[in-house]
């Protein structure tokens, strides 16, 4: 658990809005103590990565490139011959509430997507399984919750398999290695988050069907498309989202899982 809350401030650190907060900070400290010019340093880089992540179309250049990689999958290009045994949601945050909140408001919204796109696929697929995976660190684990999420809509609970030691990507390439190593099976997890665990998957042997959903880049992809000129909190959310990813991926190729 250390180990993932030591990882959890690594990434803050090095995200953009970490980056943009601490120079702007830096800057407004050093103006107080006089030094005017190594402030104004400061504060234009701050003032200026803000603009850069915060405004696009730097963001959408950036997502258009990694949430794009995969499309979504549709049973209709799916070889006839290919059986398909299970439908494999990975979690993507859990955080329990007050008493008075649904599991709706439980689940990030990350995992609702998840959740919502495994269920519609499974539906799809005649005989097939839900999997949903993740610990976390509540009274019970991501993956149980999803479950019951899905329970509560209709989906037959005999029909779910849940895995609850994984608590980051790599991990589901080592507790789900008895149940899915010689099958075909349909991965969902956000777009931004495919080409990360796709790499992990298919590095470890596995024969994923890519399945992504949540995607923060929607509508039709034009550079340069015209919209509200000002800076957006979800871009910088998007940026700091891309950078986990793609730094996560280059950690993942030095440790050769990827």
């Amino acid at each position: 658990m250390s180990g993932s809350i030591f990882r959890n401030y690594a990434i803050a650190l090095t995200s953009p809005t970490a980056w943009i907060g601490l120079f702007l900070i830096v800057g407004l400290i050093l103006i107080w103590t006089k030094k005017q010019k190594l402030a104004k340093w400061c504060l234009t880089v701050g003032t200026g990565l803000f603009i850069f992540f915060a405004f696009d179309p730097f963001t959408e250049i950036l997502l258009n490139n990694f949430e794009n990689e995969y499309p979504a999958f549709s049973i209709a290009n799916q070889p006839s011959s290919e059986k398909i045994k299970y439908v494999v949601v990975l979690a993507g945050g859990y955080v329990p509430n007050s008493p008075n909140h649904p599991l709706t408001t439980e689940l990030t919204r990350h995992t609702l997507a998840r959740v919502i796109e495994g269920i519609r696929i499974y539906k799809t697929i005649p005989g097939s399984q839900l999997v949903f995976t993740g610990k976390g660190w509540a009274p019970k684990s991501e993956a149980f919750a999803m479950k019951e999420l899905a329970v509560s809509v209709g989906v037959n609970a005999e029909h779910i398999i849940i895995e609850e030691e994984s608590t980051n990507t790599y991990d589901h390439t080592t507790y789900l290695l008895k149940l899915l190593k010689n099958d075909s099976f349909v991965l969902v997890t956000s777009a931004i988050h495919m080409p990360r665990a796709m790499g992990l998957f298919l590095k470890a042997g596995y024969k994923p069907i890519p399945a992504p959903t949540a995607h923060i880049l929607t509508g039709k992809y034009e550079l340069f498309n015209m919209k509200v000129p000002f800076a957006s909190g979800e871009n910088l959310e998007a940026v700091d989202m891309w950078f986990n990813e793609f730094f996560g991926i280059i950690w993942a190729k030095i440790r050769g899982r990827i």
